[in-house]
């Protein structure tokens, strides 16, 4: 992709703009190959297809058909990753909310295998919040913690 704004007197504006539009760009190739790879496979076959374990097979057990995940597959692009995109202003405001006016209590669990955020960013997340104690750390626990519900309710029966 090639692209010129004539008369472009801030290299730097240009140069954001560009990867603006190969960012969108991304994000559009990645919506075609996962509807490519996809398709309209059932996840129990597509898991058979992969060899997904069991377990992550479980997961994708109560979707009777991939159109059911549709709300999965397009949630990272709602995600706001820019201080311009959809959404960012809003969480600004949330942001300002948890750290200047919340005077509720509080618990934050954090699965400290996390791939997606992981330790460092909860942490920041953790000095975000007015009051917050210190986090739950499961040691175990990746990104989504239901697996460790019951040791995450008690913790909330007796601290909150």
């Amino acid at each position: 992709m090639q692209v010129r704004f004539v008369g472009a007197v801030h290299p730097l504006r240009e140069a954001l703009a560009v990867a603006a539009l190969f960012q969108i760009a991304v994000r559009e190739a990645l919506d075609v190959v996962l509807e490519l790879v996809l398709g309209d496979f059932e996840p129990a076959q597509l898991a058979a297809e992969v060899g997904i374990d069991a377990e992550a097979a479980a997961y994708a057990a109560p979707f009777p058909d991939i159109s059911y995940k549709a709300g999965v597959r397009r949630f990272p692009n709602l995600v706001p990753d820019s201080p311009h995109a959809g959404g960012a202003a809003l969480s600004r405001q949330a942001r300002d909310f948890w750290r200047n006016d919340w005077t509720g209590r509080s618990l934050m669990a954090v699965g400290m295998k996390d791939p997606v955020l992981g330790p460092p960013v909860m942490r920041t997340l953790h000095g975000l919040i007015r009051g917050c104690p210190p986090p739950l750390e499961i040691v175990e626990g990746g990104h989504f913690l239901q697996e460790w519900g019951e040791e995450i309710a008690a913790r909330a029966l007796t601290d909150l």
